[in-house]
């Protein structure tokens, strides 16, 4: 048993003695007062007093140990955040918008990209769109929704010259994991067409 606040156990045991005197003087008083009404009166709050001073007592004891805040097999832990760092890198070039898959490639890669997403519930996750060059549009973040909103807005029309810069794409994405500040394993999914 571990205790949050033991030095409070010293106060308890000080409480619950003055509780249990005044409860007594108290007492004593009440019966010197009865007895002087009538023998009777005064034998009657005698008994009918008997446990009150030391079930109070009891209480104030049993109120100080809840107190100091008692512990049993609980031990204190400072645990780190394994969460991932995952950085999505997908690329939104002209050749992602071939129909050699159903209904094309790009709409293929996002399908993908939104399972991943929902299935990493309480990851870290970024978004970079590349084409000819990069585009950081999500940092590392836990909220999903943005994450997905940035997915949904994604066109090959958007970027304003041809080309697959897939090699910056992931120097970037090396830039953000290294600036996570917590976290686990760092991870990099890169979807494209590779042309």
């Amino acid at each position: 048993m571990m205790l949050e606040r033991p030095l409070l156990l010293i106060a308890a045991a000080i409480i619950t003695v003055t509780v249990v005197l005044l409860a007594r003087w108290a007492r004593a008083r009440r019966i010197a007062a009865a007895a002087g009404w009538s023998a009777e009166l005064g034998r009657a709050a005698r008994l009918h007093g008997i446990r009150s001073p030391w079930l109070l007592g009891a209480v104030a004891l049993l109120a100080g140990i809840g107190l100091t805040g008692p512990r049993w097999g609980l031990a204190e832990r400072v645990t780190e955040s394994r969460a991932l760092n995952v950085v999505l890198v997908m690329d939104i070039s002209r050749s992602m918008l071939a129909q050699d898959v159903a209904p094309d490639r790009l709409t293929r890669a996002l399908g993908i990209a939104r399972r991943l997403v929902q299935d990493l519930d309480g990851d870290r996750l970024g978004l970079i769109a590349f084409a000819a060059r990069p585009y950081l549009l999500a940092p590392l973040t836990l909220d999903q929704s943005a994450l997905t909103l940035q997915l949904d807005a994604l066109d090959p029309e958007v970027a304003s010259e041809g080309g697959s810069a897939q090699g910056a794409a992931l120097v970037q994405a090396r830039a953000v994991l290294d600036g996570a500040i917590e976290g686990g394993d760092k991870v990099v999914v890169m979807l494209t067409d590779g042309e």
